[in-house]
């Protein structure tokens, strides 16, 4: 292995260890709106994240949808919450966040961008999932 190849080697694997360790931040993230309601043992964005790639997993073609595309976009609609936290923009006014929903589309759109930008190739794919999740959702 040449040392650029080497070098080039070495940045691709600590970006996505880089990469890992900021969505491993969602275990910590609690559902704000579930705290805001007082729910006891409120889940985190990951446990949210992985339940949804649960039930997506038990659909499919008999249902009219694609699988595995389901379960990756569980897998990745709410990264972005990694770098700016679970921010509510809908519900009751009370438990709002004072940012309005695009400024928080904004806003989570840069993190997962940035997020994606350090793994090319895999980055791309996870940000046109999270990008056409967005545009049904948002």
């Amino acid at each position: 292995m040449s040392a650029s190849s080497h070098s080039d080697h070495t940045t691709t694997v600590s970006n996505a260890l880089e990469f890992l360790r900021v969505v491993g931040k969602l275990k910590e993230v609690k559902r704000t709106g579930w705290v805001r309601s007082g729910v006891k043992g409120a889940e985190s964005v990951a446990d949210h994240m992985f339940r949804m790639a649960m039930i997506s997993f038990l659909v499919g073609p008999k249902e009219g949808l694609d699988k595995d595309k389901c379960i990756k976009m569980a897998l990745v609609h709410d990264i972005g919450e990694a770098v700016i936290g679970d921010l509510v923009v809908v519900g009751e006014k009370d438990k709002q966040d004072k940012i309005t929903k695009e400024e928080k589309q904004k806003l989570e759109r840069k993190a997962v961008q940035e997020m994606c930008a350090k793994i090319p190739g895999v980055g791309e794919e996870i940000l046109a999932l999270w990008e056409e999740f967005e545009a049904v959702i948002g």
